[in-house]
């Protein structure tokens, strides 16, 4: 790109617009789940509108893992997200080192549309999932309030008793390595995975089965935001199967 012609380009997305709300504005709330808590914030954007335009103009093609639908990058940094999670803080108590991006999410805003009908799903799709390749996961949905279905559940593994994916090294990890015979963290989470799968709902989860107990659901909601910790087993429980929502991803 010619660097002299850029100055004179306005620039089609205003950042600005796409900040979080004042904190005075937000509601801040911590839901228990089980052993975990749950950051909640409600009117986390400034203009809810804006992102929401932008997030539905943008082509969706990406896929990654288990997610049910496709991914679009923008960009444009997130960090007043981040400054502001950071400032209400999470889960850790006491506080820690400030949670920073993952780097696949470091220098983009990320969207995610959920596309895939119920009866579209794969096997594992159909049951709890969790995310180990960062600290702390967060969503925040852009559904408006007459789309707003489901939300967010939290669910735990019957036949062991666990919430999240536990890490290597811990006493959690320890004892299901022992009771499962393999050291092998890939093997080991696999393995508790699959064994689900013959108690998988026919869709989206929206009630327990003899394989998974369901906590809660914390309620999809318009601009609201949710954070949680490493490894909890989770789902989407939305009955409907198209949504908009910016995913930030801290690790």
């Amino acid at each position: 790109m010619d660097t002299h012609l850029s100055r004179f380009v306005s620039k089609l997305i205003d950042p600005r617009r796409l900040e979080p709300s004042e904190a005075g504005a937000i509601d801040v709330r911590r839901e228990q789940v089980g052993d975990a808590s749950v950051l909640v914030l409600d009117g986390f954007y400034r203009d809810p509108g804006y992102v929401r335009d932008l997030a539905l103009s943008l082509d969706y093609y990406r896929t990654n893992g288990l997610y049910p639908g496709f991914f679009a990058f923008a960009s444009i940094s997130a960090e007043p997200s981040l400054r502001l999670i950071n400032m209400n803080g999470t889960q850790r108590q006491p506080p820690a080192e400030p949670l920073v991006f993952n780097r696949h999410y470091q220098k983009d805003f990320v969207f995610g549309i959920v596309t895939r009908a119920p009866g579209e799903l794969q096997p594992l799709q159909r049951q709890p999932h969790f995310d180990n390749f960062c600290d702390y996961a967060g969503v925040v949905y852009l559904n408006l309030p007459e789309q707003c279905s489901g939300g967010t559940s939290f669910w735990r593994h019957r036949q062991t008793g666990l919430q999240a994916a536990p890490r290597q090294g811990s006493a959690a990890y320890d004892a299901l390595s022992l009771a499962l015979g393999d050291d092998d963290e890939s093997r080991l989470m696999g393995r508790l995975m699959r064994e689900g799968l013959a108690a998988a709902s026919r869709g989206y989860p929206t009630e327990s089965t003899a394989a998974w107990e369901l906590l809660t659901v914390i309620p999809m909601r318009y601009t609201a935001a949710s954070c949680t910790m490493r490894g909890c087993f989770i789902r989407s429980t939305s009955r409907r199967h198209r949504s908009a929502s910016p995913w930030m991803s801290g690790g």
